[in-house]
C-alpha cells in the first residue's frame, strides 16, 4: 500500500511539474510575442517618422530649386523691382546701382515654397512649420547649407507611445546661384565693367582729339575739321564706335563666363556720339586781286577752325547669368526641366546717351 501511495505521488507531482513547466513556457511564449508585436508597433511608428523626415528633405530641395528659378528670373528679387525695363529690374543705371537684397530674397522665397510643401505632406505626425531659412555657401565649393528651422519638434503621439524628432531640416545642395550672384554684384555693381569695356573700345580706334583746318573765305565746321585729320565723317566714326563697342562686349562675355556658368548681353542697344568744341579765327588773306597798276588787294581772308573733340557710347543690355551645369524640374507655366537663369538690366556708358 505504501508503495503505491508513493508511486501515486511521484506521479502526481511529474505531472504536476510538467503543467507548470507548460504553463510557464506558455506564458513567455505569449510575454514574448506581445513584446514582439509591441517592438513592430514601436518600429513601424519610427519608419513613419523617418519616411516623413525623408520626405521633408525633398521638400527643402524642391523648394530651394523652385526659389532660385523664380529669384534669378526676377533679378534677385521676388517681386518686381524699380526701376525696371522689360519687366525685369535695373542693377545699374550709369552711376545709380541697385543692390537687390538676393540672398534673403532667395531665402524667404525657399521659406515660403517649403511651407507649402510641407503643409501637403499629409500624416499623422505633427509637422511644425519652418520659421526660418538659412542659406549659406560651402567655402571653395559648389554647394550650400540649406537650412529650415522650427521652434517645434515633430511629434508621433500613440497609447503608450510618444516619438519626437528635430522639426529643424538642412541640406547640403550642389548649385551656382551663389555664385551667379557674386558675378552680378562684382561686375555691375561694384564696379561697372560694361563701362570699362566701352571705354576701352572707343579708345583702341585712336580717333584724334584735335585737329584744325584753314578755309579760304569761310570757317570750316567741326565735322571738315574731323574728316581732315582722320579721314572719316562723324556718322562713319560713330559706326565704327559701335562696331568697337560691341566686338568689346563680345570679349566681355567670354571673359566674364565660367566653368558652367555663361554671361551673355542681350538686346544690346547701343548708341555712340562725336561731340566738339571748336574755335574759329580769321587770319591771312588767301586770295588777292591786283589792278593794271599794280595795285592789290585781299578778296578773300582765310579762316582756320581749331576743334577739340570727345567720342562717348553707351549701352543697355539684358545681362543673363545662366547654370549651364544642370537642368531643374520647376514650374514656371508649366512643370519642365529648365536652366537656372539671373536675369537683370545695366545701362552704362561714359556719358548718358540712353
Amino acid at each position: 500500500m505504501k508503495g503505491i501511495t508513493g508511486l501515486l505521488f511521484v506521479v502526481i507531482v511529474s505531472i504536476l511539474t510538467v503543467i507548470g513547466l507548460f504553463i510557464l513556457y506558455t506564458h513567455f511564449n505569449i510575454e514574448g510575442v506581445r513584446r514582439s508585436i509591441v517592438e513592430r508597433g514601436i518600429i513601424a511608428e519610427i519608419n513613419k517618422m523617418e519616411f516623413l523626415k525623408t520626405n521633408l528633405h525633398q521638400a527643402l530641395d524642391y523648394s530651394f530649386y523652385q526659389a532660385k528659378y523664380e529669384v534669378a528670373a526676377l533679378g534677385g528679387y521676388v517681386k518686381l523691382a524699380q526701376p525696371a525695363y522689360n519687366n525685369l529690374p535695373y542693377w545699374r543705371v550709369y552711376t545709380a546701382t541697385y543692390d537687390p537684397p538676393y540672398l534673403k530674397n532667395l531665402e524667404d522665397r525657399t521659406l515660403a515654397l517649403y511651407n507649402i510643401y510641407n503643409k501637403a505632406i499629409k500624416t499623422e505626425i505633427s509637422k511644425p512649420e519652418a520659421t526660418k531659412v538659412t542659406i549659406e555657401k560651402i567655402s571653395n565649393t559648389d554647394y550650400a547649407l540649406v537650412i529650415a528651422l522650427t521652434t517645434e519638434p515633430m511629434r508621433l503621439e500613440k497609447p503608450n507611445l510618444v516619438i519626437e524628432e528635430n522639426g529643424t531640416v538642412n541640406e547640403t545642395i550642389r548649385t551656382k546661384i551663389l555664385e551667379m550672384f557674386d558675378i552680378g554684384k562684382n561686375n555691375f555693381v561694384a564696379t561697372d565693367k560694361i563701362k570699362e569695356s566701352i571705354v576701352n573700345a572707343i579708345n583702341s580706334l585712336n580717333l584724334p582729339s584735335t585737329g584744325e583746318k584753314t578755309g579760304c573765305g569761310y570757317c570750316p565746321s567741326a565735322e571738315e575739321v574731323f574728316i581732315h585729320v582722320s579721314g572719316s565723317s562723324f556718322s562713319q566714326a560713330e559706326k565704327l564706335m559701335k562696331e568697337a563697342i560691341d566686338d568689346y562686349l563680345n570679349k566681355l562675355e567670354e571673359k566674364l563666363s565660367t566653368d558652367g556658368i555663361q554671361v551673355s548681353f542681350l538686346n544690346r542697344e547701343i548708341k555712340t556720339k562725336v561731340d566738339y568744341s571748336c574755335q574759329s579765327s580769321w587770319g591771312g588773306c588767301c586770295e588777292m586781286e591786283c589792278d593794271d597798276y599794280g595795285n592789290c588787294w585781299c578778296v578773300e581772308w582765310s579762316c582756320t577752325t581749331t576743334c577739340d573733340f570727345d567720342f562717348y557710347g553707351a549701352a543697355r543690355a539684358l545681362v543673363n547669368i545662366t547654370d549651364k551645369t544642370s537642368l531643374y524640374a520647376v514650374y514656371d507655366k508649366t512643370t519642365d526641366l529648365r536652366n537656372i537663369m539671373l536675369k537683370f538690366y545695366v545701362v552704362a556708358g561714359n556719358k548718358e546717351l540712353i
